[in-house]
């Protein structure tokens, strides 16, 4: 390029659209002819020249007092257009990338904990293609899966979003809304509101923060807006990062993503975090096509971002990869084991049976989930979309094969004598709802039916009638940014509920006498608060918390909360008899791995409870338990979970322990 003018100094390019800026060097003046030769890169987007010429001797300016006072304002248009210019620019450059890419997956239904999956991919991208991923290796719950080969997990979806929030065309579908600034790591952006026109559609709602100096995106943060059933909610935020491509141009592109899914399975919540971090990018690499094709040879899985959400691909004789026309909408587990807690008919329980799960019955979204343990046996039925598509349905039914002895405990001793052995056999229903994107309201209904029966050392004692309960409550839950809050309530009604107890006089267990029989308690009320959060720490480490509160009404001995390895559990006192008419729990987890050969999830529990019946005190009881798992053979994973009663102040349940070992196979 020419100057007209041989007094040029302070010579520097501007790439607005590429965001880079530089001095020119090697500039050439020219005296005689009063012009400069300044060379610079022609390229297909505009370019900015800035120079300053020397001034004349004489002619000098004095220099100005500038002050500035409150910067100009800009419209969320403005802000489009030139982050749509931005786009456009570096779509046009960028041909391909590749990267290195953690998926994982934290699934967590009801108040359990979560299970983890993560898979080490290679990650490819090109604009005929779009994403694919090449799984090179899956961890479950941190430790590394040593099958031959990775198996096929379904992978349940939101509807395909067809128009992204800050697309091209977007200003047909959204609407747009200046919403200032604010700062994202190092990064100065401006900050967008954006909502869909139409809210029939399915698209996004949420906020953008787009860099102030070049227009490039820093951050997204979308709630998928008008989802289809099992899915009621898709929270995401997305996170981009300059990278130099080779041409020394800056490219933006995604550095991490992180979100949340909630989908109803079973009848309850499954809450879905997923997270997503891309390293080691490669930029318009000319070893691309080839690494792909290699991948696309290879025994490995694969999968594509389609139009219908993320689907395998299967290898075609030629060594191409198609979409599978027919993917996995079920899972079959296989399981062996053994458990033990106080209170059952055995020492030690053996476990053997098959889970069964499908979320897609003949093509209608309808789930089914079977455990058939010998044990314990549990089916569910669920529909997603009943009188409208807002609505869900469910059904389930657990049986019990064995008693489970009650004991009773007065002021921290124990009544042999007062034991009753019982079996209950459950139904139960509920009707769902979401209420916004992160809540869902439920009302359940629960029919159960209670044998009970003299246990080996009650000679004297009047068990209770067999009887059904009728049990129709409401629940609600919240869920976001690995966040529970729960609460829920319940009305009891018994069928038949005859004068039962100890008869002795003077009687030797308070709460449990054939005198204090008290035909009110017929029907009982309970309810219930929790709140939990889990973090998720680098190389597969986790912390969890969790907190609950337990309290109800017209309680009796049988009505009462116990503690129990299903459900509400404190480690090592599961089955032991301790019961209590309101009280809380609170325990904190940590999980870590070692060398991703062996989880080990290690938890403290504490309960402070009081049982009205038989003492005006809350009691204190502390319980430790170690859990994890690691690969067994014939592709299987072992699984351990122990508790111990670490403090209590009933003496005898000291020590007491609890287990579960078991050995799952995916077919």
């Amino acid at each position: 390029m020419i100057l007209s003018t041989a007094a040029v100094r302070g010579v520097v390019v501007y790439d607005i659209v590429g965001g880079a800026a530089g001095p020119v060097r090697d500039i050439k003046p020219d005296f005689k002819s009063n012009t400069t030769d300044v060379p610079v890169v022609i390229l297909s987007r505009p370019l900015v020249l800035q120079y300053a010429r020397v001034p004349i001797k004489g002619f000098e300016a004095e220099k100005e007092q500038l002050q500035i006072k409150e910067s100009g304002l800009i419209t969320a248009e403005e802000v489009i257009a030139a982050h749509q210019a931005f786009m456009a620019d570096q779509t046009f450059r960028l041909k391909n990338y590749r990267a290195d890419a953690l998926l994982s997956y934290h699934a967590k239904i009801a108040g359990s904990n979560t299970v983890d999956i993560s898979f080490d991919n290679a990650f490819f991208w090109d604009p005929a293609t779009g994403a694919e991923w090449e799984q090179r290796a899956l961890y479950y719950n941190g430790v590394l899966w040593r099958g031959k080969k990775l198996p096929e997990l379904p992978i349940p979806q939101p509807e395909k979003v067809f128009t992204l929030p800050l697309d091209i065309n977007l200003n047909k579908d959204y609407t747009y809304e200046y919403a200032g600034r604010d700062r994202v790591g190092e990064y100065d952006c401006y900050v967008l509101d954006f909502k869909p026109i139409d809210p029939s559609k399915t698209l996004y709602r949420g906020r953008a923060w787009i860099e102030t100096r070049t227009f490039a995106p820093v951050k997204t943060s979308t709630v998928e807006t008008n989802l289809s059933p099992p899915v009621i909610s898709n929270e995401e935020q997305d996170f981009f990062a300059p990278v130099t491509g080779p041409d020394g141009a800056t490219y933006w592109l995604l550095s991490r993503v992180a979100g949340q899914q909630i989908l109803t399975v079973a009848g309850e919540n499954l809450v879905l975090l997923r997270e997503v971090v891309f390293k080691n990018l490669s930029i318009n690499d000319t070893g691309f096509e080839s690494a792909r094709q290699q991948a696309y040879r290879s025994d490995r899985q694969m999968l594509r971002d389609t139009d219908k959400g993320l689907q395998y691909l299967e290898r075609t004789e030629s060594g191409e990869r198609i979409v599978k026309a027919q993917t996995r909408k079920s899972a079959l587990l296989g399981l062996a084991g053994l458990f033990r807690q106080p209170g059952l008919s055995y020492p030690v329980v053996p476990l053997l049976g098959a889970g069964y799960f499908n979320f897609n019955v003949h093509g209608r979204d309808a789930q089914i989930t079977a455990l058939i343990g010998g044990v314990v046996n549990l089916v569910s039925l669920s529909e997603p979309r009943v009188f409208g598509r807002k609505l869900d349905a469910s059904a389930q039914m657990v049986t019990i094969a064995v008693n489970v002895t009650d004991n009773l405990f007065v002021e921290g001793k124990k009544q042999p004598d007062s034991n009753v052995d019982a079996r209950t056999q459950a139904l139960s229903g509920a009707l769902g709802a979401p209420l916004g994107n992160f809540m869902r309201l439920k009302a359940t209904y629960g029919l159960a039916y209670t044998n009970y029966s003299r246990d080996k050392d009650t000679d004297t004692f009047i068990v209770p009638s067999d009887t059904f309960i009728q049990s129709p409550g409401i629940e609600w839950e919240f869920n976001r940014a690995a966040w529970t809050v729960t609460a829920a309530g319940q009305k009891n009604f018994r069928t038949q509920w005859d004068p039962w107890g100890d008869e002795t006089l003077p009687c030797p267990s308070p709460g449990s006498c054939l005198a204090d029989f008290d035909p009110r308690q017929k029907n009982f009320d309970t309810v219930e608060f929790s709140i939990g959060k889990q973090v998720f720490l680098k190389t597969f480490q986790k912390l969890r918390f969790e907190a609950l509160w337990q309290t109800g009404s017209r309680l009796d001995r049988f009505s009462e909360f116990q503690f129990s390895f299903f459900g509400n559990r404190l480690r090592g006192f599961s089955g032991s008899g301790v019961r209590y008419d309101r009280g809380g729990i609170a325990r904190a987890e940590y999980a870590f791995n070692l060398a991703d050969v062996v989880r080990f999830e290690a938890s403290l529990d504490h309960a402070y409870v009081k049982d009205s019946l038989t003492s005006s005190d809350f009691h204190r009881f502390t319980g430790f338990g170690i859990s994890g798992n690691t690969v067994g053979p014939w592709e299987t994973i072992l699984q351990f979970d122990i508790g111990v009663a670490l403090q209590s102040e009933f003496e005898r349940l000291r020590g007491d322990t609890e287990f579960q070992i078991g050995l799952l196979k995916y077919f």
